[in-house]
Order: structure tokens, then C-alpha cells, then sequence
């Protein structure tokens, strides 16, 4: 509680991050972070439930989705 870092610290889940490197294209200081954020999601492969917001998430880091915005026009 006083801050220190439990032992098993280093625990890494795509279910967090993924959402996290979505947040960080809203910077383009942040481009170097979302590249780390992106690579190490990338090739990460947990469970259905992480795998499903972890494929959402970049989606919208690739920019691979339908703009509908695009279709008004």
C-alpha cells in the first residue's frame, strides 16, 4: 500500500494495454510509445476474451476500419 511494486509485478496483459496504445495515438509526442505498444501487442496471443480487445484495438491503431464519415461526402 505504501507504493512498492509487488514480486510478480511484471504482469503483462493485452486486455490493458491494447486500450492504452489506442489512447496514445492522440499524441504525436507519443509516436515512439505507440510503436513499442504496438509491437509488443502485436505478437501477443492470450485468451478469446484479451485476443478479442486486443484485435479491436488495432484495428484502430492500423487505421483498418470503414470511416463513414467518408461515405456522407
Amino acid at each position: 500500500m505504501d507504493g512498492t511494486p509487488l514480486k510478480e509485478g511484471d504482469y503483462f496483459t493485452t486486455f490493458f494495454v491494447a486500450p492504452f496504445g489506442v489512447a496514445l495515438m492522440t499524441s504525436p509526442k507519443q509516436q515512439q510509445f505507440l510503436n513499442d505498444t504496438y509491437d509488443a501487442i502485436y505478437n501477443t496471443h492470450e485468451d478469446y476474451y484479451e485476443d478479442s480487445v486486443t484485435l479491436l484495438s488495432l484495428v484502430v491503431m492500423t487505421r483498418n476500419y470503414w470511416d463513414s464519415t467518408i461515405l456522407r461526402r
